[in-house]
């Protein structure tokens, strides 16, 4: 007797669904995992961003405020004759140098951006100064060099050099806050600082006297909104003013 031929049986309704259930699950692990390295990378060159601005505008800055009241001969000048007192115009503000000598000045750009810093320095116009203007530059020309930094109303550090359009340093900087290292104790013969003051309490005789900065820039956190993480990231720096700081000789 001939054994009867058994037909193919396909998979059973039950059966597929949960082939295409483990299947979606597999698929959503994957998706998840490359959702996850995606958002990852998005914030590590958030914060990679984020440092370079930070490093870019405090060296700018710093190389600024060092060479504030330099003067390419000393023999033959001095600050007093090299750095006259008048005004500096600038985003409509008008910073003055209230003294022949004076070489550092600000004001308070808004309660909102913070303060405005204003240096200037000599250069003789040879490479042998290479002396940089806030916006990085090497000067070329002999020239007293005024160098304007401020923030706009769209986070934007920006240098201004003489009464020239400013230039664009970083972005993302929603304050300045510029607080001044003062010798204010005369009794003893050093250039240490005593005090530091605030912009809006800086009166035109503390001008002189200024023998380095503490410079905060607030940035926009670039993972702000994310758990535990604020909206915005101060970054300090102290500066000294090196004809002022360091042994009294």
């Amino acid at each position: 007797m001939k054994p009867t031929p058994r037909h193919q049986a396909g998979f059973s309704l039950v059966e597929l669904m949960v082939a295409i259930a483990v299947a979606l699950f597999l698929i959503g692990g994957v998706v998840s995992m490359l959702a996850s390295t995606r958002n990852t990378f998005k914030n590590q060159s958030s914060l990679a961003q984020l440092q370079d601005d930070q490093r870019l505008a405090m060296t700018l800055i710093a190389n600024v405020v060092q060479s504030a009241g330099y003067y390419p001969d000393p023999l033959l000048m001095t600050a007093s004759s090299e750095f006259l007192k008048g005004d500096v115009a600038f985003t409509g503000q008008t910073l003055a140098f209230a003294a022949d000598g004076q070489v550092i000045t600000g004001a308070t750009n808004t309660a909102t951006l913070g303060d405005t810093l204003v240096v200037r320095f000599e250069t003789a116009g040879t490479s042998a100064d290479n002396v940089i203007d806030c916006t990085g530059n090497v000067r070329n020309t002999k020239a007293v060099i005024i160098n304007t930094l401020t923030l706009d109303a769209n986070s934007n550090l920006l240098c201004g050099i003489d009464n020239k359009a400013p230039v664009q340093l970083v972005t993302g900087v929603t304050k300045m806050r510029v607080w001044y290292g003062l010798k204010t104790d005369f009794t003893v013969d050093d250039n240490q600082v005593d005090m530091y003051v605030p912009t809006a309490d800086m009166t035109a005789a503390d001008w002189p006297n200024v023998i380095s900065l503490r410079l905060t820039l607030t940035f926009k956190n670039p993972l702000a909104g994310q758990p535990g993480q604020p909206q915005t990231i101060d970054f300090t720096r102290v500066i000294a003013v090196m004809n002022k700081a360091g042994v009294k000789t």
